[in-house]
């Protein structure tokens, strides 16, 4: 069984990313298959019903992440 986009992520999704920091810091979920970021409590994507991806993949967004967190841990 395949998964793909039906189109519902279109209303319930981020439009605009922020341009400093990272999404995943901020408690956003990201979504492969519709290529959109959620802010949830599930894991669960309510548009394809894959898993959504809770920390980010490259090197620049995982710094970010990290920085975000320590940041937010001292407080």
């Amino acid at each position: 069984m395949s998964q793909f986009c039906k189109g519902i992520c279109k209303d319930i999704s981020v439009i605009r990313r922020p341009k400093e920091g990272s999404m995943y810091a901020r408690g956003f979920k990201h979504c492969s298959i519709c290529v959109a970021f959620f802010q949830q409590e599930e894991n669960i994507c309510k548009c394809c019903r894959t898993r959504l991806g809770t920390r980010p993949k490259t090197k620049r967004e995982k710094d970010a992440f990290d920085l975000f967190k320590t940041i937010n841990k001292s407080d």
